[in-house]
């Protein structure tokens, strides 16, 4: 499978992240923060598989450490037959193998998401060292907003209840402060778009708008192809200036 389930949408990356280390000006819909990550690594590899290795790794280390943790839990003693079974059975369906080797930026969010659970379950369980699941848990929702802009609504709501959580048990105000920093650093994705001049459409705008003018021609409403033409016409607009 080597180098992975490569698609439309992954060409067009693959060269937005080339054309923004040659400082050409590129317009994408997506945060620029994974492009610099995939030109990293393929000037340290030379290999566009690289991405695929990596994300495949990461997300079945995900599952099988959400699946332990769930299975196992608290009970440090138990066997690990049951959850190393129910690991293998998930690794080794056909859909989790595909997803794997899928080069979309959906499948790193994927697994920063199980990490994410792992780790949140881990705080909900154990009593002790909630500084590293706290840190932890911090880095990987960077992580996930800087591959998904539109997830930081859902981020801010994670680390307002773990660190919410962590305070209620040990009652020190420290882990509301250290609460702080972490909101700054979740809005840094935003910033890094504009820092490198690039031209880019909120997700949640642009995707929507992208299922639009794909539906639109098949309908019959003159309205439909009015508003497809003046889209067309104002992209036009952009174009020439």
């Amino acid at each position: 499978m080597y180098p992975g389930v490569l698609y439309s949408d992954t060409v067009i990356r693959w060269k937005a992240a080339f054309d923004l280390f040659a400082g050409k000006s590129i317009g994408d819909t997506n945060p620029v923060t994974p492009f610099i990550w995939m030109r990293l690594l393929h000037a340290v590899t030379g290999e566009v598989g690289i991405v695929t290795v990596l994300q495949a790794f990461v997300l079945a280390l995900g599952v099988f450490r959400l699946i332990q943790q769930i299975v196992r839990g608290r009970q440090d003693g138990s066997s690990a037959v049951p959850s190393n079974v129910a690991s293998i059975l998930v690794l080794v369906f056909p859909l989790q193998i595909i997803y794997s080797v899928f080069q979309t930026f959906d499948t790193p969010a994927a697994a920063i998401m199980l990490w994410l659970s792992t780790f949140l379950i881990r705080l909900w369980q154990e009593d002790g060292r909630p500084a590293r699941l706290l840190m932890a848990i911090s880095g990987l929702l960077f992580f996930l907003v800087a591959y998904r802009l539109p997830a930081l609504p859902v981020a801010l709501i994670v680390l307002v209840l773990a660190f919410g959580l962590v305070f209620v048990r040990t009652s020190q105000p420290r882990f509301v402060a250290g609460a702080l920093p972490v909101v700054a650093l979740l809005f840094v994705p935003f910033a890094i778009g504009p820092a490198l001049s690039v031209q880019s459409t909120h997700l949640w705008i642009g995707g929507s708008l992208w299922r639009y003018m794909l539906a639109a021609p098949q309908s019959q409403n003159p309205a439909h192809e009015a508003f497809l033409k003046r889209i067309e016409g104002e992209i036009g607009m952009r174009r020439r200036r």
